[in-house]
C-alpha cells in the first residue's frame, strides 16, 4: 500500500522516486537552454485532468472484469460481457479522445535567441513532462487534422495561445505570415 501511494504522489508531483536517484540526476541534466518565453494559461488545469483519466482508465480496466465474473447471476454471461465492452469503450474512449486532443499543447517554451533554439514542453499519455528541441527554421504552419494545433516541427503538431504569446517576433518565425 505504501508503494502504491508513493507512486501516486510520484504519478501527480511529476518527480522520480526516491529509488531512483540516476533517474533524478539525468533529469536535472536535461534542464532547457535559454529563457522562459511561454507559458500555458491551463497547463495546472490539464495536469490534473489527465491524471484523473488514466486513473479512471486503469479502474476500468480493473473493474469490468469484477463486473462479469461477480455480477448478477440473473444476468446471462454475454449481456454481462456485452455491457463490459460497452463500459470499457467509453472508459477508454474518453482517456483516447482528451490525449489525442492535448498531446500537442505547449505547456513551456524556453528560446535561446543566440542558437534560435526551442525548447518545447508538453504532456505525454501518461502525465509526464516530454521535451522537443529544435532549430526555430524547422517549424512550419500545421496543416493535418489534429483541432488543437497551429505549427508542426518535423510532422510533430504543437499548439500554443496566440492571444498570450508574448514574444511576437518568435511567434512569426514559428507560425510563418498566419499571425
Amino acid at each position: 500500500m505504501i508503494l502504491i501511494s508513493r507512486w501516486i504522489r510520484c504519478v501527480y508531483l511529476r518527480c522520480p522516486i526516491t529509488l531512483q536517484r540516476g533517474y533524478a540526476a539525468a533529469a536535472s541534466k536535461k534542464n532547457p537552454a535559454g529563457r522562459l518565453v511561454y507559458e500555458a494559461p491551463y497547463a495546472k488545469a490539464i495536469l490534473p485532468l489527465k491524471v484523473v483519466s488514466i486513473a479512471t482508465s486503469v479502474g476500468v480496466i480493473v473493474g469490468t472484469p469484477v463486473l462479469v465474473a461477480y455480477g448478477n447471476t440473473d444476468v446471462p454471461i454475454a449481456a454481462r460481457i456485452a455491457l463490459s465492452g460497452l463500459l470499457m469503450t467509453f472508459g477508454l474512449g474518453t482517456t483516447a479522445m482528451c490525449h489525442w486532443c492535448l498531446k500537442s499543447y505547449v505547456t513551456r517554451m524556453f528560446y535561446d535567441a543566440t542558437r534560435e533554439m526551442v525548447t518545447v514542453e508538453t504532456l505525454s499519455l501518461f502525465s509526464r513532462r516530454k521535451t522537443h528541441v529544435f532549430h526555430v527554421r524547422d517549424a512550419r504552419v500545421y496543416e493535418g487534422s489534429i483541432g488543437f494545433a497551429n505549427f508542426q516541427v518535423n510532422n510533430k503538431p504543437f499548439f500554443v495561445h496566440t492571444e498570450v504569446f508574448k514574444h511576437k517576433v518568435l511567434l512569426a518565425k514559428l507560425l510563418g505570415t498566419y499571425v
